[in-house]
């Protein structure tokens, strides 16, 4: 039995994606060796049943819990399989838009929930220093990136980096490469694109087979330039008030501080925060 007629009818919604919150139980991570999770998700942009997932990595932990809800830092756009931070990702890998800067750790990217839109169909993201701004609409194997680079980055400056950022010697997947004499991640500039391919995670695959998630970037006049290091150049050694070389001064942008720079003779690195301060 059951009703029938105009009463019955199920209430349709034009786009129901909209009201999905990815961001739901994606709060915590890892700090000091310990975990927490609100919910252990992920905010994972893919199509149903999509070969890949898209998701914004936060953190350069090489674990599981590389994504925080809470945090207010970018380090790529990763490609994963991970459906939780309880269970271990493979075959990933990270795609990131060089700033105009060094990828320095302290300069302090833009957060994505103050500017930007994550949704279970897109990303819309708009990064600090400068204003890069990444869209990314997944497929059904892979994805579709637009980066719109702000006028005052000069063409140089205009560079999207895909990367396979290596593990432990101690992981068992480097352990397993090393035995076959390859390497867990390899991109390399092909005819029009870059060929990728991500061993990462896969210990457990059975001996003798070559594993690998094989992809490829390609884009209208791409240029393709092996191991740009201004993409991922990290300086986590150092503390922002304990670094060597000259004083910490106030400066009021990015831009300030790059002009400090290129003023002082000898000066190779600067590192800029959001509170005002410039060291070189």
């Amino acid at each position: 039995a059951g009703l029938r007629g105009p009463r019955a009818a199920a209430a349709r919604v034009r786009a129901p994606e909209e009201f999905v919150n990815v961001l739901a139980g994606a709060s915590g991570g890892q700090s000091a060796g310990t975990h927490h999770s609100s919910g252990n998700t992920l905010p994972l942009v893919a199509r149903p049943w999509g070969f890949n997932h898209w998701a914004p990595q936060t953190t350069d932990e090489r674990t599981s819990w590389w994504f925080d809800a809470g945090a207010d830092t970018f380090r790529g756009i990763r490609c994963t399989h991970q459906p939780s931070p309880w269970i271990g990702d493979y075959g990933w890998f990270l795609l990131r838009p060089l700033t105009g800067f060094s990828g320095d750790e302290w300069l302090g990217f833009t957060s994505y929930r103050q500017e930007g839109t994550l949704q279970p169909h897109r990303m819309d993201l708009t990064l600090g220093p400068c204003g890069v701004r990444l869209e990314l609409a997944p497929t059904a194997h892979g994805a579709i990136l637009r980066v719109t680079f702000p006028p005052s980055m000069a063409p140089e400056q205009r560079r999207i980096c895909a990367w396979v950022p290596p593990g432990a010697d101690k992981d068992e997947d480097e352990r397993h490469a090393k035995a076959a004499g390859r390497a867990t991640g390899r991109c390399r500039a092909g005819a029009e694109g870059i060929d990728l391919e991500s061993r990462r995670f896969a210990g457990g695959v059975p001996a003798g087979a070559d594993f690998a998630l094989h992809a490829r970037l390609e884009a209208d006049g791409l240029r393709a330039v092996e191991d740009p290091p201004e993409c991922f150049e990290l300086d986590a050694q150092y503390e922002p008030m304990n670094m060597a070389g000259q004083g910490r001064s106030a400066e009021t942008s990015a831009a300030r501080c790059q002009a400090r720079c290129g003023g002082v003779r000898g000066c190779a690195h600067f590192t800029f925060w959001p509170d005002g301060g410039c060291h070189l």
